[in-house]
C-alpha cells in the first residue's frame, strides 16, 4: 500500500510462524535499506520518547513478549499507541512493577451485540454502501437500533459523500467543490509547518521534521483564503491512511472538512492509491 513511499519498522513476535503476540521493534528501517541513522528526524520522532504498538489476543502471551530481554528498555519513557482495551491491564501491571514513565493510548474494538454495547453516543460514525438504496437500508437500521437504545440521529450533521473512480461521479448531495474565495493546493512542508503544528494538541521531539517528511512523501491538500492563510488541511500518513484533518475554528460549520477529504481522495484515485481514513475522537 505504501509503495516504497515510507520508512517501515521491524516487528518482534512471540512465536513464528504461529504468532502469539506482536510488537513494533526498536529499529526503524528505510525502504530497501538498513536502519535509519539515530540523528534522522524520523528516528527522533519515534524514539524520543520511544513509541510502539503491541497486541496479543492472550494477555499472558503479551506479558511474555514485553518482558523478553531487549524487547523494551523499561528504564526509558515509552508511549504505547493504539493499545487494545483487553491488553491494557497487562501493561498497567508491568509499568507499576517496573516503575516506568509510560503513556498509553487505548482503543476498543466493539464486537458485542446491541444489548451488550455501553449506552453512549458516537460523535463520528461512518456507514459505507455500494448504492444509495443500500445506504438507505443501513441508515434505517441505524435509526431503528438507536431509538431502541434511547438515542437519536443528528440530521443536521449527517451527510453523504460519493467516492468513485469514474470520470463522472454519481450525483450526491455533498458539496465537494472548493467554495468561492478559497484556493486548494498541496501543502508545503516549509511554508505551512507552523500552522500544521499549531493544530496539534501535543508535540514530540522531531515532530516538525517528521510532518515535513510526510508531506514530501505523501499526498496532501490545504485550503487557503485570499491572503494565503491556511484554513483547513489533511495529509497522507505513514500507515497509508489519510489523517490530521483539521479546519480552522472560525471556518467550521461550512462543510469544509468534507471538501478537503473528498478532494484528497480524488487525488489518491488519480494516482491509483487506496483511500483509507483514520479518525480521531479529538476532532
Amino acid at each position: 500500500m505504501l509503495q516504497g513511499r515510507w520508512r517501515g519498522s521491524t516487528l518482534v513476535t512471540l512465536g513464528w510462524p504461529d504468532i502469539l503476540a506482536v510488537g513494533e521493534g526498536p529499529d526503524i528501517l528505510a525502504v530497501g535499506a538498513g536502519p535509519v541513522p539515530e540523528d534522522s528526524p524520523c528516528y527522533k520522532f519515534h524514539a524520543s520518547p520511544r513509541c510502539t504498538f503491541v497486541f496479543s489476543p492472550d494477555p499472558e502471551h503479551l506479558e511474555t513478549l514485553l518482558l523478553y530481554p531487549d524487547c523494551l528498555d523499561w528504564s526509558q519513557s515509552i508511549i504505547f499507541q493504539g493499545v487494545n482495551k483487553k491488553n491494557r491491564p497487562v501493561l498497567d501491571k508491568i509499568i507499576e512493577a517496573k516503575g516506568s514513565n509510560c503513556h498509553i493510548d487505548t482503543y476498543s474494538i466493539l464486537e458485542a451485540g446491541r444489548e451488550e454495547l455501553p449506552p453512549r453516543y458516537a460523535d463520528d460514525s461512518l456507514v459505507i454502501a455500494e448504492s444509495g438504496k443500500q445506504l438507505q437500508k443501513l441508515l434505517d437500521t441505524v435509526v431503528l437500533e438507536s431509538e431502541r437504545m434511547g438515542l437519536s440521529l443528528s440530521v443536521k450533521k449527517t451527510a453523504c459523500m460519493v467516492i468513485s473512480k469514474k470520470s463522472s461521479n454519481p450525483k450526491c448531495n455533498l458539496v465537494s467543490k472548493v467554495p468561492e474565495g478559497l484556493e486548494l493546493r498541496a501543502l508545503d512542508g516549509d511554508l505551512d509547518i507552523d500552522y500544521i503544528n499549531s493544530t496539534r494538541e501535543e508535540t514530540r521531539d522531531g515532530e516538525a521534521s517528521f510532518i515535513k517528511e510526510l508531506i514530501r512523501r505523501f499526498l496532501s491538500v490545504g485550503l487557503f483564503d485570499g491572503i494565503n492563510k491556511c484554513v483547513g488541511l489533511e495529509l497522507g500518513e505513514e500507515f497509508g491512511t489519510l489523517g490530521m484533518l483539521h479546519v480552522r475554528e472560525d471556518f467550521r460549520g461550512r462543510d469544509l472538512g468534507k471538501v478537503i477529504t473528498s478532494q484528497l481522495a480524488q487525488k489518491c484515485f488519480r494516482d491509483d492509491l487506496p483511500v483509507c481514513g483514520r479518525g480521531s475522537r479529538r476532532q
